[in-house]
């Protein structure tokens, strides 16, 4: 029965997560071009909503798989190297960024999910969540590209007019590496858990408000029989009364 090699194996994931997130990248760029342009030549409003839309899809979903495809290119790579990702410089940078191309696309595509639209509405957002993706989709490019240094012996990034040193690696000891495991996985869980204590804490705030009622030195909204009245928070169906002309706190209905 004919088998697949590790190497073959790897070598097919890789060539997917290449291309889907570069589907992502470009699909990216081309989404921060519609959303601060105001007007594109040749496009009319509607037709420029359709593809805001569908680069806004494709690169959604195509970030989302090329984070799951990451670790299994990264296993089947580990094991086709038969030991030497341990003690190759090259394949041994190839782990560590492999690793940051992780932590940067799972930020991406938090942020966009948990944000949604929230992270086009200003430029600056535009162009931070925009910088947030190029700068996973470029470090990707950097771990494909190791494969072509190990294996030929050359890569694109030869053709830069300075070096990346990605033939030399800098071995941490194993105390250092545990804290760093350590730190990734409360960034990761904190990414996650973060939104969740901040909406916990603004519910804290408001039922603080609700309950302390409004400030004495509210002015009346309205004055009836004698006494001032006033909604609170504004605009709620929670009335508060008081004797007219005085400075007394306010009192519920």
């Amino acid at each position: 029965m004919a088998t697949v090699s590790a190497g073959t194996f790897h070598v097919i994931h890789t060539e997917l997560v290449v291309g889907i997130l570069s589907l992502a990248a470009i699909s990216l760029v081309l989404l921060c071009v519609l959303r601060l342009s105001p007007k594109i030549p040749f496009i009319n409003q509607d037709q420029q909503e359709r593809l805001v839309k569908a680069f806004d899809n494709t690169q959604m979903v195509s970030s989302a798989f090329g984070l799951i495809f990451i670790p299994i290119a990264m296993v089947s790579g580990i094991i086709a190297s038969e030991g030497e990702a341990t003690t190759d410089p090259i394949l041994l940078n190839k782990i560590i960024l492999s690793s940051i191309s992780i932590g940067a696309w799972l930020a991406f595509v938090v942020a966009r999910f948990r944000h949604g639209d929230s992270v086009w509405e200003t430029k600056g957002m535009a162009i931070a969540h925009t910088a947030n993706g190029l700068f996973a989709y470029f470090i990707t490019t950097l771990v494909a590209t190791l494969g072509g240094k190990y294996t030929r012996g050359e890569s694109l990034y030869d053709l830069l007019p300075f070096s990346l040193g990605i033939e030399e690696a800098i071995i941490a000891p194993s105390w250092l590496n545990i804290i760093l495991i350590l730190v990734g996985v409360i960034s990761v869980t904190m990414l996650f858990l973060l939104p969740k204590l901040l909406e916990s804490d603004d519910e804290v705030i408001l039922e603080t408000i609700l309950d302390s009622g409004p400030p004495a030195t509210l002015d009346a909204q309205r004055t009836s029989d004698g006494f001032e009245w006033v909604s609170w928070p504004e605009g709620s169906s929670e009335y508060y009364y008081r004797a007219e002309g005085t400075t007394d706190s306010w009192i519920k209905r």
